[in-house]
């Protein structure tokens, strides 16, 4: 449960539970001031755009990378009962904020 959030957040005392306020905002925290950037899966090239503006010097050839890399689907999603989706969301609250902030 909250794997993105338990894995921004790190290992101090306020990670041991990844679904407490405390782990969320030391996560934000981390995310906003430890990280060059984050990308996200669903949006692949632009996540490689943006980490080639942000780290040219490594990522140089990202934009030649769109052909490469094949689109997400949500399918998996799409394929869960509104209570399985509501289950979900509930055991990963913390990790729902932490990608739409």
């Amino acid at each position: 449960r909250n794997f993105m959030t338990h894995f921004f957040c790190g290992n101090g005392r306020p990670c041991n539970d990844p679904s407490s306020p405390a782990a969320l905002a030391q996560a934000l925290h981390n995310m906003q001031y430890k990280y060059a950037a984050v990308g996200v899966a669903e949006e692949p090239y632009l996540s490689a755009f943006v980490m080639s503006k942000v780290m040219p010097s490594v990522w140089k050839h990202a934009d030649t990378a769109q052909g490469n890399v094949p689109p997400l689907t949500a399918s998996g999603v799409d394929g869960l009962s509104k209570e399985n989706r509501a289950f979900a969301a509930e055991l990963n609250s913390n990790d729902l904020k932490l990608y739409n902030a």
